[in-house]
């Protein structure tokens, strides 16, 4: 596995598919089954494939919004939006500085638009290769 730090303008992640998300702590674990274009200068632009898995990590969050838009199969369309917000004030250390980042795609399960809006100290990108 190669995980590389930053280089978070590289990636174009409107056409991924998220098979799942998990916030441990005050970090934030995006599983991406497949779809996410990563463009030169980022370091493994030229290793990782449209098609392969991958996670991008966020560290030390302060603040993070989700919304979903779940998909109704039978109508062909998005239902309304459900939004949620998450503030991490406690033990916050003022001599960090903090990056603005957003994130979106498509949830496989339950299938819907999600999008997340992430203030954090840290943003890194795993290959998941061996």
């Amino acid at each position: 596995m190669t995980i590389v730090k930053g280089y978070f303008d590289e990636f174009h992640p409107t056409e991924c598919n998220i098979e799942n998300f998990e916030i441990i702590e005050r970090d934030l674990i995006i599983n991406v089954k497949s779809n996410l274009e990563i463009y030169p200068p980022h370091p493994l632009a030229d290793t990782h494939k449209f098609e392969n898995s991958c996670k991008v990590i966020f560290k030390n969050i302060k603040y993070l919004r989700r919304r979903l838009s779940e998909y109704q199969e039978n109508k062909k369309k998005y239902k309304k939006r459900q939004e949620f917000v998450t503030e991490f004030n406690q033990k916050l250390n003022t001599n960090i500085q903090y990056n603005n980042y957003g994130f979106e795609g498509f949830l496989l399960n339950p299938p819907g638009w999600l999008d997340f809006e992430v203030i954090a100290e840290e943003f890194y990108f795993d290959d998941l290769k061996n």
